[in-house]
């Protein structure tokens, strides 16, 4: 349980996230509240930012090397909910490079700024669960996990249909 004040995980330097051109992020969320500003994940220095977040019904999927860029979709569930960030950059487009996914099914995303092609090197910068500098998570999280890889939209559903206590074959 993430109370929102001071409760987080700080994972250290995932350095596969350092100059990435692919990465996947899947967790349960269920948010105590939709309408203040609380960081499911983050790892940021500046403009240079990997963070999933929930501000004032909007959910953020952000991607930056440089300047802020992310993708938005409306959120307002305080029910469990699978979160899935997919991020591809050798493709072209931001909504090619960047996914996001609620619940199993892929969002149609509204876009700040052109997703780039590799995240920034943020080698020595942690990686928080629940945390991005002194704004926390307020509900509970599950099942978070961290891939150096991309996940098919198939792996995605996998992920969110899966019985509760069965291994994935999602490695």
């Amino acid at each position: 349980v993430f109370d929102g004040v001071s409760d987080y995980l700080d994972c250290g330097d995932l350095t596969f996230l350092n100059s990435a051109s692919a990465f996947s992020i899947s967790v349960w969320i269920k948010s105590d509240n939709t309408s203040s500003l609380d960081y499911i994940c983050s790892k940021n220095y500046g403009n240079n930012r990997i963070h999933i977040s929930i501000a004032y019904n909007i959910m953020y999927f952000n991607v930056s090397n440089g300047t802020n860029t992310y993708a938005t979709v409306p959120f307002t569930s305080t029910d469990w909910n699978h979160i899935s960030l997919v991020f591809n950059g050798s493709e072209t487009g931001n909504s090619n490079r960047l996914k996001a996914y609620i619940n199993g099914e892929e969002q149609s995303l509204t876009f700040t700024g052109t997703i780039p092609s590799t995240t920034a090197n943020l080698s020595g910068t942690a990686f928080h669960i629940g945390k991005r500098d002194s704004d926390y998570f307020s509900g509970k999280m599950c099942d978070f996990k961290i891939f150096n890889s991309l996940l098919t939209e198939a792996q995605v559903q996998e992920l969110y249909k899966k019985p509760e206590n069965t291994p994935s074959v999602v490695q």
